[in-house]
C-alpha cells in the first residue's frame, strides 16, 4: 500500500498495518496501490458494524475512510495534470 518514512514502526507487528498507515503523516501511499478496494472493503465493514449494533465502533473508522477517500482524490488529480 506504501512505505513509511519513520522506519520502526510497529503497525505490521500490531496486525494494524494497512489501515493505521493512511492516518499517519509520515505514510507515503503508493499510487498504484488497491486503496480503492481497501475502502471499499472498510466501507462494507462499518456497515456491518452499523447494522450489528455497533456504531460507536464503526465511527472509529471515520478518519481512515476519509485519509483514503483524500488520498484516492489526490492520486486522481496527479493523474489528470499527467494525462493533460
Amino acid at each position: 500500500m506504501g512505505s513509511c518514512e519513520a522506519g520502526g514502526c510497529n503497525a505490521i507487528e500490531a496486525g494494524v498495518a494497512p489501515l493505521a498507515c493512511y492516518t499517519c503523516r509520515k505514510f507515503h501511499a503508493w499510487a498504484d496501490a488497491p486503496h480503492a478496494d481497501l475502502l471499499e472493503n472498510l466501507l462494507e465493514e462499518v456497515d456491518q458494524l452499523k447494522v450489528s449494533g455497533h456504531e460507536a465502533v464503526a465511527e472509529t473508522k471515520t478518519s481512515t475512510i476519509v485519509a483514503i477517500s483524500d488520498l484516492l482524490e489526490r492520486i486522481r488529480q496527479d493523474q489528470e495534470k499527467i494525462d493533460g
